[in-house]
């Protein structure tokens, strides 16, 4: 976990961090959805992944990723494993 800085984060932000290094679904905004490795976690939410593969809404094509950055503020929901 690489929480640093004095700001205040909330319960879900700490439950993310606690992920890094697990396999997670994110699904962004737009309808797409990404199945990887969580690297890296921000306060924002942005995420780092690695070996990552993405479906689009309107296609069922798989599109894989050696590593893929998301913006927390395009993030609609996350599924994490059960800890």
């Amino acid at each position: 976990m690489s929480v640093s800085g004095k700001r205040i984060i909330g319960m879900p932000t700490l439950l993310l961090y606690e992920a890094e290094g697990c396999t997670a679904l994110i699904q962004t905004r737009d309808g797409s959805i990404y199945r990887g490795i969580i690297m890296e976690v921000q306060d924002n939410w942005n995420l780092n992944m690695k070996n990552v593969t993405m479906k689009t809404k309107y296609s069922n094509e798989i599109i894989p990723f050696e590593m893929l950055f998301i913006r927390g503020a395009q993030i609609s929901f996350i599924v994490l494993p059960e800890m």
